[in-house]
């Protein structure tokens, strides 16, 4: 084999791996659209997972605050109530301690 054959059996051979890396990068390239495509609908759908929670989660969750809130408020007014309530039995029960009792009428015959 001559040179100018070596010469023409590299180039073919160059050739036919540049024609691969063509392939590939046509390749690489459509699922570079591809992926681009994705990315689009991933961002759509991100946008509208943000509106939801911006919309609906968040006043639920300040309403639920504010219930909690509400809550706190009645639940220490109930608890006054009840220490009232438990001062008052006790004033009471000690009122009917220290009660005198009725004295017997002696009978006059």
């Amino acid at each position: 084999m001559n040179n100018e054959e070596k010469i023409l059996a590299m180039l073919e051979s160059l050739t036919g791996k540049v024609d691969g890396i063509e392939t590939d990068i046509t390749s690489m390239k459509t699922d570079i659209t591809s992926m681009k495509t994705d990315i689009k609908d991933i961002k759509g759908r991100v946008t509208n997972v943000e509106l939801t929670i911006e919309n609906k989660v968040y006043p639920m969750i300040q309403a639920i605050r504010e219930g909690q809130i509400i809550n706190r408020e009645k639940l220490a007014e109930v608890d006054a109530t009840v220490d009232d309530m438990a001062s008052t039995v006790l004033a009471l029960d000690v009122l009917h301690i220290r009660k005198p009792k009725p004295m017997k009428k002696i009978k006059q015959n």
